[in-house]
């Protein structure tokens, strides 16, 4: 079992990086944790799954961040930029540095609670859907198991808890007023937002 490496941090605090070596892919992996114990912990199961995989085959399985990434560079032409940025920003999260075998309902709903503190339901929402489209069409292009599972779990969850929801209605039409202050905003922007207005 790999021996953890003792870090000091900026803020004077302690952490644990734990290098493995993935006879697989040919590569280390590493993962820093705030203890000893969970670093040895995720290293001896993380060899145990890759001795496991040399015995019984591949079991094809890939990290969420790596596959956002691949999904973006295969397939952004057909899509804009707000969902380009919504991906880009997915992976920056705790969720994308999970393998997609060990996602599940626990990982999601974890991942909507937090998105909560910063954005609102509807928004998070997006990031639910972008996961779900994107390991649904990747497990296509690259062979792996789509966590179906993990996605139907957590949906009622999301929805009774107002974890994720619809965007709100509009009731009203701009006033004049608000269409002028409008036009002389967008006058000066390219493309002509203007004329599109």
């Amino acid at each position: 079992m790999a021996k953890p490496t003792k870090i000091k941090n900026k803020n004077g605090s302690t952490s644990y990086r734990v290098f493995i070596s993935n006879k697989i892919t040919g590569k280390r992996e590493s993962k820093t944790f705030s203890t000893r114990a969970l670093a040895s912990s995720w290293s001896d199961n993380r060899e145990k799954e890759i001795e496991k995989a040399l015995v019984h085959g591949d079991v094809s399985d890939y990290l969420i961040r790596n596959i956002l990434k691949l999904y973006q560079e295969q397939f952004s032409t057909n899509y804009g930029m707000s969902k380009y940025h919504d991906i880009n920003r997915l992976q920056n999260y705790d969720i994308a540095n999970l393998m997609i075998s060990q996602l599940s309902a626990k990982h999601i709903i974890q991942h909507c609670i937090e998105r909560n503190r910063e954005a609102k339901p509807q928004t998070v929402k997006n990031d639910i859907i972008w996961l779900r489209t994107i390991l649904k069409t990747m497990a296509a292009v690259v062979g792996f198991d789509y966590p179906a599972l993990a996605f139907e779990a957590s949906s009622s969850v999301l929805k009774t808890e107002g974890l994720i929801g619809s965007s709100e209605k509009r009731e009203r039409l701009p006033t004049n007023k608000e269409l002028w202050k409008l036009s002389r905003f967008l006058r000066t922007k390219k493309p002509p937002y203007l004329h599109i207005m």
